[in-house]
């Protein structure tokens, strides 16, 4: 199999940067590898955080005696911002995973 298509496939299907380490360019694998963690970095911290709001909202209720439902929970969280980290953490990993799979695939056999 070519290097293009196995690096592309690499950073494509498993982790973005992959690809290039495969390759040799270690320093763009690098790069594309940080980016792609920052971006999970991001995703995983306004999860957590939306989280930790959410329970915040709602523990007032369960300890009144009130019952909470699944619906109730989503439409409390559906209320909370995402704040500017939940909102470009998902593009900055995206990017990396469309830019490294890209840059991969046009990689020139030698």
């Amino acid at each position: 199999m070519k290097n293009s298509i196995k690096g592309a496939l690499l950073s494509g299907l498993i982790f973005p940067g992959l690809g290039q380490i495969i390759q040799g360019r270690n320093k763009a694998g690098i790069i594309f590898i940080s980016g792609a963690v920052i971006g999970l970095s991001g995703i995983t911290y306004a999860v957590i955080h939306k989280a930790m709001l959410v329970m915040r909202q709602i523990k007032p209720l369960i300890a009144q005696g009130q019952s909470i439902s699944t619906h109730d929970i989503i439409r409390t969280a559906a209320h909370i911002p995402n704040g500017i980290i939940g909102n470009t953490a998902p593009f900055i990993f995206i990017g990396c995973w469309i830019i490294s799979t890209i840059h991969a695939l046009r990689f020139k056999d030698e």
